[in-house]
This record gives C-alpha cells, sequence and structure tokens, in this order.
C-alpha cells in the first residue's frame, strides 16, 4: 500500500490540476491512497476526485495551519506539491514523508509563472527544471516521470458524480469576471458593453457573481447569478453557448471539458495556461485597459 499527501495552498486552480495526478497515481500503484491538503475553498470541488482523506486549512486562521502540522508529520510515501510557494515548499520540506517532490520557494514571487524553478527531491536537486514557457500541467509531468517511471497520460481532471450533457446547448452565454488577482479582472464598464452587445442579438448573458457584486446594479444587476452549488455552475458553463473568462479557476474546468470559450489573458501566457484547443485568447495588461472593440470579434457566436 502506499500513501501519497498532495500539497496545494496556493489558488484553486493550481489545487485543481493538482488532482489531475490522482488518475495516473492509481492507474500505476495497484494499493494506494491518495490525501489532499489545501484551503478550505478548494472544499467546493475537491470532493469529487476520489481521494481518500481532504484538510483543510483557512488562511485567514493562522491557528489553522498550526493545527495542520500533524497531518504532514505522518509517515507518508509520497508528499508532493506541484507549484511553488512559501508554504507548499515548507510543508513538504518537513514533513516525514521517503519522498517529498516540490519546486522548492521561500520568497514571495507576485509573478511566480515567469521564473523558472527547479524541481527538488528530498531538499536535492533533480536537475530538472519548469521553464515559464512551458504549460502548467509539464510540472506535473516532471513529478510523474520520476515516481512511476512509465509513459503517462495526463489531462485535466473531469468531476465524477457531474453528469451533463455537452451536445445540449442553450440561448445563453456566461460570464466569469473575477479572478484573486486584481489585475485579471473583467472591469465594469466593458461587462456592461458586452451585455448590451448580446442582449440586441437575443442572447442571454449571465454573469457568475459568487460574491454578488453587481446583484443591486443598475445595470448588471439583470445579469447577476449567485450559484454557490459547484455542480449548477459547471453545468451552467458546459451548457452555454460560449463562456467567457478572465484568467481563474473556472479557465481550467473548461479547458478540460473543451467549452467554447474565449479566454481574456493580463499578465499570464495563454499557452501555459491552456491545454487543450476550444480557446480563443486575447492578451492585454492590464485588462482594465482593454475596449469593447478590441474583443468584439472574439463574442461572435
Amino acid at each position: 500500500m502506499k500513501n501519497i499527501l498532495l500539497i496545494s495552498l496556493n489558488a484553486l486552480g493550481d489545487t485543481y490540476l493538482t488532482l489531475s495526478s490522482v488518475a495516473p497515481f492509481r492507474k500505476y500503484f495497484k494499493n494506494i491512497n491518495v490525501d489532499l491538503l489545501s484551503t478550505n475553498e478548494s472544499s467546493l470541488f475537491s470532493e469529487y476526485f476520489g481521494l481518500n482523506k481532504l484538510f483543510y486549512i483557512t488562511r485567514s486562521r493562522p491557528l489553522s495551519f498550526l493545527k495542520s502540522l500533524h497531518i504532514i508529520r505522518k509517515k507518508y510515501d509520497f508528499v508532493i506539491s506541484f507549484f511553488p510557494g512559501r508554504l507548499n515548499s515548507l510543508y513538504t520540506n518537513i514533513s516525514r514523508a521517503d519522498n517529498k517532490y516540490y519546486y522548492r520557494n521561500y520568497r514571495k514571487l507576485d509573478f511566480w509563472h515567469n521564473s523558472s524553478q527547479e524541481l527538488f527531491k528530498n531538499n536535492k536537486k533533480t536537475g530538472l527544471t519548469w521553464m515559464p514557457r512551458d504549460n502548467y500541467m509539464f510540472r506535473i509531468e516532471l513529478i510523474l516521470k520520476n515516481i512511476v517511471e512509465d509513459k503517462i497520460i495526463l489531462e485535466k481532471p473531469l468531476f465524477s458524480d457531474i453528469r451533463i450533457d455537452i451536445n445540449r446547448k442553450e440561448n445563453y452565454v456566461v460570464l466569469n469576471h473575477s479572478s484573486r488577482d486584481i489585475n485579471r479582472q473583467i472591469n465594469r464598464g466593458l461587462l456592461i458593453e458586452i451585455g448590451k452587445y448580446y442582449e440586441n442579438r437575443g442572447i442571454k448573458m449571465l454573469i457568475l457573481d459568487f460574491y454578488k457584486e453587481f446583484e443591486n446594479d443598475p445595470e448588471l444587476g439583470k445579469y447577476s447569478v449567485n450559484i454557490l452549488e459547484f455542480k449548477k455552475v459547471v453545468d451552467l458553463i458546459l451548457n452555454s453557448r460560449l463562456f467567457i473568462t478572465a484568467d481563474s479557476f473556472l479557465i481550467h474546468v473548461a479547458d478540460a471539458y473543451k467549452v467554447n470559450s474565449f479566454g481574456i489573458f493580463s499578465n499570464t501566457n495563454p499557452d501555459c495556461v491552456l491545454f487543450n484547443s476550444s480557446f480563443k485568447v486575447y492578451t492585454r495588461y492590464p485588462i482594465s485597459s482593454i475596449k469593447f472593440d478590441d474583443i468584439k470579434s472574439y463574442l461572435e457566436i
């Protein structure tokens, strides 16, 4: 029996991509337990991937980090972190695992995706490096190849227990404007113009308004949709005629399912983020400088 702990204490997108390793591990090892240590936000979706145990940390509560230390002190065969970050590196390094794989980093990186990162095993360099031009999935592949030493078929994970007819398309577009990084957020003025564009074409626009930013907005309130159940969010995206999104966690979900999508990027490279070919992309930094005419042709269905 092999016991693996995956550590992902950064953004939701990092955790989602981390879970793409679960299927290859289960295929290679006949008897295996795969646990996850992540933030409580990832509880939105992490239950769908057949993990054995889920451990969550609350970012805003320092005591939560202290209480989690007993988890990484358990005896695992492998403790792995696929993405950089001070906590990811620290927790992986101080674990008692026989094999620790991580992209070691103990300083704050504002744009980690713009810097090369060396892969470490048990606090020693492996000689392998993830480069900024590489896809994020290649970070995972580098570690998996070190462990399973076999040909790997790696895909962004699909959700178990979510049964969706991907051939059913409704007369609406879904827009995700938000991101934890303010430089990636789509501004209010551009949202209004996009809404009017689809209204004039008889197509409904739905804005995923998780934080109720636009619920009472005189211009955008009519588009606001506040859905907190993750299955329903995925269903809405997959059955839309077009999914428009800032570079955030949901861009990976749409990419996994090959949804007809338009991604608006700022300080990240679309070639590093996207794994499939169902996306139209537009890149400008900062996003707030984008004018409607810049992206109008991308909105056509």
